[in-house]
């Protein structure tokens, strides 16, 4: 059924997006500190990585019949998601900056890459699932 279906696509990107902004969000704290690592990280990776992920594949999932008219949309849900990734990077990042009380910018700049890669990896995979996805 489509109520199903849009669940089981929300949790599967969710999740998906949850591992990579724990992973980068982890990678993400020598930035700002290269003695140690704390749960801020990763936490703050996971939660906006799940949250945007979320959000993403709600979008899509309104807009199902239209991307599957698009000639070219795995390019184009890949490059939305690649935007989605820099909010979510710019987002974990302020967190971190906030967990260690940093006030210099720097982190999110060096952030934005690994952004724009997950948000890539999110996008791609989301497109090939809005190609598999039957929403007669």
């Amino acid at each position: 059924s489509n109520a199903l279906q849009y669940w089981d696509f929300l949790a599967r990107l969710g999740i998906i997006s949850g591992v990579f902004g724990g992973g980068f969000g982890f990678a993400s704290e020598s930035a700002y500190t290269s003695w140690e690592h704390t749960p801020v990280g990763i936490c703050a990776g996971i939660f906006f990585g799940l949250l945007t992920g979320i959000c993403f594949a709600a979008k899509l999932t309104q807009k199902f019949e239209y991307l599957k008219s698009i000639e070219k949309r795995l390019s184009l849900i890949t490059s939305i998601g690649m935007a989605v990734g820099v909010l979510c990077s710019t987002l974990v990042h302020i967190a971190i900056m906030i967990g260690f009380a940093q006030t210099n910018p720097f982190g999110i700049a060096i952030g934005i890459p690994y952004g724009i890669f997950a948000g890539a990896i999110l996008g791609l995979i989301s497109g090939v699932m809005v190609e598999k996805y039957d929403t007669k």
